[in-house]
């Protein structure tokens, strides 16, 4: 029971970490990380005392990179698809957003239409979840740092996160700025773009991108 307590209460936590948060807990894991593990012990204690939310966080992240299973061959072993983990989120919120309908899917997670839960807002979101591989720590610990990640950038070509977090049944979650439109190829068709137009195009996708690989972020 203590530990499911923990694990509660660290979820909630996580769930209203600020941006700036989010970003400290970037650094005291790097910092945490290089540390011995008598000095380790040290840092969490003065972290826990003065930041218990960063504090949850940091030791969620120690706990997954110690297992981190990435590099290692898979020897047959296939990730596969969870459908009932990402469809029994419709319809649920998460924080302050109301999920709403699937609006695309990737090679690791789902996207979703959300918006906020007051109406007078209108705030309409994009919410994307982890849909495969839930049983493996070190995919959620890679989630977790995405979202940690995509809290420092801030870039007009780039979509903003707003939130993030963990549902009562372990979906981690980023909830991110809803940009509609058509995919970029079909829009330059449809509008007859000129080749210099497209170029001009490209070089606002290439400068977003090169903004992410100066914070260190690296498209593997």
């Amino acid at each position: 029971m203590p530990n499911r307590s923990r694990r509660t209460t660290a979820s909630h936590l996580a769930m209203t970490l600020s941006p700036e948060q989010w970003s400290r807990v970037t650094d005291a894991f790097d910092a945490a990380r290089s540390l011995p593990e008598a000095e380790r012990a040290a840092f969490l204690s003065s972290l826990e005392r003065g930041e218990p939310a960063v504090h949850a966080e940091v030791r969620s992240l120690l706990a997954a990179d110690a297992d981190d299973g990435f590099l290692r061959p898979l020897t047959g072993e296939r990730f596969e698809p969870v459908p009932s983990a990402a469809a029994r989120l419709l319809g649920r919120t998460v924080g302050a957003y109301r999920i709403e309908r699937e609006i695309g899917r990737g090679g690791m997670g789902v996207v979703y239409e959300g918006h906020h839960v007051d109406a007078t807002l209108q705030k309409r979101v994009a919410i994307k979840t982890l849909a495969i591989g839930l049983d493996r720590p070190e995919l959620a610990w890679r989630f977790r740092r995405e979202r940690q990640i995509l809290a420092r950038l801030e870039h007009p070509n780039i979509a903003a996160l707003y939130d993030g977090g963990t549902t009562e049944d372990g979906i981690p979650y980023l909830v991110m700025e809803y940009v509609a439109g058509q995919r970029l190829d079909v829009w330059c068709d449809t509008q007859r773009l000129t080749i210099a137009q497209r170029i001009d195009l490209f070089r606002q996708v290439c400068a977003a991108v090169q903004f992410a690989h100066g914070n260190l972020i690296v498209h593997r």
